[in-house]
C-alpha cells in the first residue's frame, strides 16, 4: 500500500486530498489519479441581520499592494475563482 500526497499544488489550485493505493500483482497497467480543483472565495457585504448591503466598494490586494480584484456590492455574493494560494 502507498500514499500519493500533493506536496505544493499548481498556483490557483487547492491542494488534493491523499490518495492511498495498493499496488496489485497483476500484468495490467495500474492507474491512480489525483484531481485538483481551483481556489473558490465568495465574499459578501451584509449587515447584521444578514441583509445584503449595496453599493460598498471592496477590493482584495495582495501583500505587494496589487489590486487583485475590485467591485461594488449588490444583493448577492460576489464570487473569485483561481484566487491564488500560498
Amino acid at each position: 500500500s502507498y500514499i500519493l500526497t500533493e506536496v505544493i499544488a499548481p498556483y490557483g489550485y487547492v491542494k488534493a486530498e491523499k490518495i492511498i493505493f495498493k499496488v496489485e500483482d497483476t500484468e495490467e497497467i495500474q492507474i491512480v489519479e489525483m484531481k485538483d480543483d481551483y481556489t473558490k472565495v465568495k465574499i459578501e457585504k451584509v449587515d447584521g441581520q444578514g441583509n445584503y448591503l449595496k453599493n460598498a466598494e471592496l477590493q482584495i490586494v495582495d501583500e505587494q499592494g496589487n489590486v487583485i480584484d475590485n467591485w461594488l456590492t449588490n444583493n448577492n455574493a460576489h464570487e473569485l475563482i483561481k484566487l491564488l494560494s500560498e
